[in-house]
């Protein structure tokens, strides 16, 4: 009698773990954006990229890789934001995106200028300086040194980093110096970089 007992028990618990482990497995390839969610919601942000990496690869909404770009964030992961950050601010909806996201937000960066610092911070973390600059200055229509090309700057003048100076400098010439200076500190700050 108590063996049938045992015997029982353990064969509902394997059906109930054998029930889950399928209840997790079909969601995880049917809806890998709730299994998103849910993992970052229990801070499990490493799983929670590789599910919305998924989940934006199989249909390229650009919601998921806001998504994504915001968990990397978070999880400090550089190697995404360095391929996914830079999808997502070239974008064609990044500039509608961050234009809703600031009008709900209290914040003084704009949003703008900030996914542009961490994709410009992860592009320099991982030796992308070139990638790096270009960025920088191509996504800067009116300086001020909040803005990507000071950001980069920043990164250059604190690193003390004659190369990725002198990579702003030429992705800065290359644009033929068409910024709008509203700081009026462009000159000021890119002569720190000829030092």
């Amino acid at each position: 009698m108590r063996k049938t007992i045992i015997r029982s028990a353990l064969i509902c618990l394997a059906a109930i773990v054998t029930a889950f482990v399928l209840i997790f497995g079909i969601t995880s390839l049917a809806s890998p954006v709730t299994m998103a969610k849910w993992s970052k919601s229990l801070g499990l942000n490493n799983a929670a990229i590789r599910y919305y990496k998924s989940a934006y690869e199989r249909n390229k909404d650009f919601s998921v890789l806001a998504d994504l770009v915001n968990t990397a964030d978070i999880a400090d992961d550089d190697d995404v934001l360095c391929v996914y950050g830079v999808k997502f601010i070239s974008s064609d909806k990044f500039n509608d995106y961050c234009a809703e996201y600031d009008k709900n937000s209290n914040l003084s960066l704009s949003s703008y200028n900030y996914y542009c610092h961490i994709v410009i911070g992860a592009l320099y973390d991982k030796g992308e300086i070139k990638t790096a600059a270009d960025i920088a200055v191509s996504f800067t229509y009116e300086y001020t040194r909040n803005s990507p090309l000071g950001t980069a700057i920043m990164i250059a003048v604190i690193n003390n980093d004659d190369e990725f100076s002198g990579e702003i400098v030429r992705a800065y010439e290359l644009k033929e110096h068409n910024i709008d200076d509203v700081s009026g500190t462009l000159d000021e700050d890119i002569m720190l970089l000829n030092k």
